[in-house]
């Protein structure tokens, strides 16, 4: 489809056409079954908390490297084993009297840069296999004191490099609606879990994209906050400079429970609205326009998004540009994060014991040299410098705007495309928030024309996370519910292999499709060899009973 031949949806005379034609579109999706699965609270009432993670885990070990409609999803690295035993606990202490904590026996997975004291912190990564941290990052303490039970973690991009959700440590990760699709990525499992279900909600991090990336594709939402708003402690500390940690959940309200309790000092008592915001349309970033590549349904979709938002009370601000902005995100936004690597080994008796016993290891992506992997992290004073200096600008020019247009947020796609596609987009808009350190909400607007959730992002001023949170909140409920990813059948056989078997199974599987690749040939981490690859070992598993 050439775009550049098609006139732009926002010019007055395609407008009112294309909303009628989006209107239609819009109701047959919300006229789909938007039950939320086996994590409803009617089916939680009559069960201990033992029982529900049970029912979570059994889930998962079924649906997870199913391959009867696809490729697998695939979205664990690891399934905790201690998890029952935890919920035992709390299932103790709360017949003993004790009050139970705003999370409790909520299902939680954590992206596997997050240390856990009870399971290995690959970063997805063959290199780190066995990496036992001694004690949580204080995300993940944070919610487990409030009953939160950590079930597993998540597969995601080798040491949070990329956007397509591909690990040595475990393999491809599938889209949620559709698992021949790319997840996205680095946070790929932590989306595809929430999609999926497994999950109510799970903790990811972003440099540029990360959670937001992953978040639309798979039909949820999300915050990238405000940088340096939320502790980075306990996180693989890869892209420092820009990186923060959050959280993916299947809704607004999920997301506010999830972040007044992991994110320290977060303020509960905004109220969701957008009467009376001012949202800016980002129609020119770069001297381009983000919204162009997306096709007919997409732009649909999108009028119909920012009418919604309009009917809910916004001011919308249309034909907002920025061009006056640095979009590079290069390597000077990771130089410099091997020291910190070399620290956090440094604090325990690990799997290795410097970035450079990684780079050596013989176990890191083939299309990566030792050296590059060395150079990737080595200190570096001043592009360390100019990369902070390059937000600081960014976040300058862009509250300048802001101000001019007297703005509370500016609106512009996740990716430009629309929804997920099998390969990596080249038009994802994350650099905007992640090269100006501002706060960025991510969700969608609905389903594109093949069934695939298309995201819209909210950047807002510094610091004002949670009111970005809560005008998401506000657009869905003026959209209504979103419908679910099509349930898969799963595999009663694969429910009944123990956790031990389970995550023997996984890391078979991601050393399998390693060994399959070469230099930038992903292997079996195409999505049909990787399908058949998962059968395989998952047969002979079985097999082997």
């Amino acid at each position: 489809m050439e775009h550049s031949r098609q006139r732009p949806p926002w010019q007055p005379a395609r407008r009112k056409t294309l909303a009628r034609q989006a209107a239609a579109a819009w109701l047959a999706v919300l006229s789909l079954d938007v039950s939320i699965g086996p994590t409803r609270a009617q089916d939680r009432a009559d069960k201990s908390c033992a029982a529900i993670i049970r029912a979570v885990l059994a889930d998962i070990a079924a649906r997870d490297l199913d391959t009867s409609e696809g490729p697998p999803l695939n979205a664990f690295l690891t399934l905790n084993p201690n998890a029952v035993a935890q919920a035992e606990a709390l299932d103790r202490a709360a017949a003993a009297g004790k009050p139970k904590g705003s999370l409790f026996c909520v299902p939680v997975a954590a992206k596997d840069n997050f240390d856990t004291y009870d399971m290995p912190a690959t970063v997805g990564s063959l290199a780190l296999i066995g990496n036992q941290p001694p004690r949580d990052a204080p995300f993940v303490e944070r919610l487990r004191n409030a009953g939160a039970i950590i079930v597993g973690k998540t597969n995601m991009d080798e040491f949070a490099m990329g956007i397509r959700g591909l690990s040595g440590a475990g393999g491809r990760v599938g889209n949620s609606y559709d698992t021949a699709m790319s997840a996205g990525g680095s946070s790929a499992g932590s989306g595809a879990a929430v999609g999926a279900g497994y999950v109510p909600f799970a903790l990811g991090s972003d440099n540029c994209g990360s959670l937001r990336i992953p978040a639309a594709y798979n039909g949820a939402v999300t915050l990238r906050a405000s940088y340096g708003r939320f502790d980075t402690s306990g996180i693989f500390p890869i892209g420092f400079v820009n990186g923060v940690p959050g959280v993916i959940a299947r809704d607004t309200a999920t997301l506010r429970a999830a972040l007044a309790v992991a994110g320290d000092g977060w303020r509960t008592g905004i109220a969701g609205t957008l009467r009376d915001k001012r949202i800016g349309i980002l129609r020119r970033f770069a001297r381009k326009d983000p919204w162009a590549p997306g096709e007919a349904d997409v732009q649909q979709l999108s009028v119909l998004a920012i009418a919604l938002m309009r009917s809910a009370g916004a001011n919308i601000v249309e034909d907002v540009a920025l061009d006056d902005f640095d979009a590079r995100l290069g390597p000077e936004f990771i130089k410099g994060f091997a020291r910190k690597v070399d620290a956090s080994f440094a604090a325990f008796p690990g799997a290795r014991r410097s970035w450079r016993d990684v780079c050596t290891s013989q176990r890191i992506r083939p299309e990566w040299s030792p050296a590059a992997c060395q150079a990737a992290g080595a200190s570096a004073a001043g592009p360390e410098r100019q990369a902070a200096e390059r937000i600081a600008g960014n976040q300058r020019k862009v509250v300048a705007a802001m101000d001019r247009l007297r703005l509370d947020a500016l609106l512009y796609p996740v990716d430009g495309r629309g929804g997920a596609r099998g390969d990596e987009s080249p038009d994802i808009t994350c650099f905007i928030a992640s090269a100006s350190g501002l706060p960025a909400v991510a969700f969608p607007m609905g389903l594109d024309a093949r069934g695939l959730p298309v995201g819209l992002e909210l950047m807002g001023r510094p610091q004002a996370d949670e009111v970005l949170v809560a005008m998401m909140g506000a657009f869905e409920v003026a959209r209504g519910p979103l419908p679910p990813a099509r349930r898969a059948p799963g595999r009663a056989d694969l429910a009944t292999l123990g956790i031990a078997r389970q995550n023997e199974l996984r890391l078979r599987l991601g050393w399998s499709a390693f060994h399959s690749r070469h230099g930038k040939d992903i292997g079996a981490l195409e999505p049909a060899r990787f399908r058949a690859l998962t059968d395989e070992l998952v047969k002979s598993e079985l097999a082997s009973r």
